[in-house]
């Protein structure tokens, strides 16, 4: 009889074992669906953010040039008065600098080295443009869930 409860308890031990395996395993599972979905809502982020820089930041040194342009003119010495023009063409050239790295690590898939470096380039552009008093335009607001 000892044999047949040693037996029985055997039995319940492995029954328990193979489902705290089992659940262990479905757990794993279950962590890795999250991390696969949180990775998949951080790609949409940046996604998003790197396509909405891609299309701002060209707009910015556009204006950043046209304005420099203008401020270079020998008819335009009044408004370039204190504005040191080197300087600016200085920071928009370390800008244009950043941005070709930026577009290197979206080539290469590296979105967030991608975006971090375009934000770097926003904030160089910003302050190019403060220095030149030149107001930029609002970013385009994203467009409206649906």
């Amino acid at each position: 009889m000892k044999n047949h409860i040693r037996f029985a308890i055997i039995s319940i031990v492995a029954i328990v074992l193979a489902a705290c395996a089992n659940d262990q395993k479905e757990s794993s599972a279950a962590v890795a669906r999250a991390a696969s979905a949180k990775q998949e809502e951080i790609m949409k982020s940046l996604n998003s953010q790197w396509a909405d820089l891609a299309a701002e930041l060209p707009n910015v040194v556009s204006a950043i040039q046209n304005r420099i342009e203008l401020l270079s003119r020998k008819s335009s010495r009044n408004l370039a008065a204190g504005v040191d023009i080197n300087a600016v063409k200085a920071g928009l050239g370390q800008a244009s600098s950043l941005w070709s790295k930026a577009q290197g690590a979206f080539a290469a898939s590296n979105m967030q080295e991608a975006v971090s470096t375009a934000k770097d380039v926003k904030a160089k552009l910003n302050a190019v443009a403060t220095t030149l008093e030149l107001a930029l335009p609002p970013a385009a607001a994203p467009p409206a869930a649906k």
